[in-house]
């Protein structure tokens, strides 16, 4: 197990000047590959650092960042932020392999998502240049892939809480639901994408599979079984069918698999898992061909 070197605070500048926040996480030993972690929607970067760390620690470089709107990546108050869902995708995750290549080109380059981390990584231009992709709890947030009763709670978190709390607050205030505040630009598309089964649509509704066809990389999908809420099975296997022409392994996790009560959409990042949790998906991220 290598020692931790340092953590360094940096930025990425997106194309269009937008500067992300990040923490760049580097080992005494490394071991030739650099972890970029794609954060869910409205989840700071500091909420993987123990998993950073412990990437880290078994040599591996981790960058962790912020997307624009989002943490120490919001420069204004969230109501004057023009970000939208599909920035994050395009423009920030794009932003964030550009950053790897160009301070690690001679490392592997692997990308580990979370929920909308893996869903919208296939937005970005240059995400067939990355080597592996290991997606946790990566949902179509499309309401028809919820069975009852967490469809109607799904459906009044899009058509209720989205549409009346946003004009008032000219956001939308993702911290009394547990995580942080969305631009509303990302709240409202999020609202519209969900109408759509197929998800992540252009403005006219048609799907936005472009980039996402290019991939051919192996990936990984967990799916954890305890998560009906924020991505059932049904879900998770939608965002898969997106990267049509990759190699595609979707597995399932149980909470009794890995001796715990539950997991949920977050549990798998929480500090409380076992490390064989951790363990496993460093061992898939160095070998990504291994079943």
């Amino acid at each position: 197990m290598a020692d931790v070197l340092n953590s360094v605070e940096t930025e990425i500048r997106c194309a269009d000047d937008t500067h992300l926040r990040a923490t760049l996480w580097r080992p005494a030993q490394a071991n030739g590959c650099v972890v970029q972690i794609n954060s869910a929607l409205a989840v700071q970067r500091r909420f993987y650092q123990r998993f950073a760390q412990f990437l880290a620690e078994r040599g591996f470089t981790v960058l962790s960042y912020d997307y624009r709107g989002i943490g120490d990546s919001l420069h204004t108050h969230p109501r004057l932020s023009s970000a939208t869902f599909r920035d994050l995708g395009e423009r920030d995750m794009a932003a964030a392999v550009s950053y790897v290549k160009q301070h690690f080109p001679d490392f592997r380059h692997v990308v580990v998502g979370h929920s909308a981390g893996a869903a919208l990584f296939g937005l970005a231009p240059n995400c067939d240049e990355v080597d592996a992709v290991f997606a946790v709890a990566a949902p179509s947030a499309w309401t028809g892939h919820y069975d009852w009763p967490y469809r109607a709670t799904v459906w009044s978190f899009f058509n209720i809480f989205i549409p009346v709390t946003t004009p008032l607050f000219g956001y939308f205030p993702g911290q009394y639901f547990g995580v942080g505040p969305l631009p509303k630009g990302i709240a409202q598309q999020w609202r519209r994408w969900s109408r759509s089964p197929h998800y992540v649509v252009s403005s006219d509704g048609e799907p936005l599979r472009e980039h996402y066809a290019r991939c051919r990389q192996p990936m990984r999908f967990v799916h954890l079984s305890d998560d009906r809420l924020y991505a059932p099975l049904s879900s998770v296997k939608s965002v898969a069918g997106f990267y049509r022409n990759a190699p595609r392994q979707i597995v399932t996790i149980r909470p009794r698999d890995i001796g715990v009560k539950q997991i949920g959409h977050f549990g798998f990042f929480r500090s409380r898992m076992p490390d064989q949790l951790w363990q496993s998906a460093a061992d898939w991220l160095l070998n990504p061909a291994r079943p």
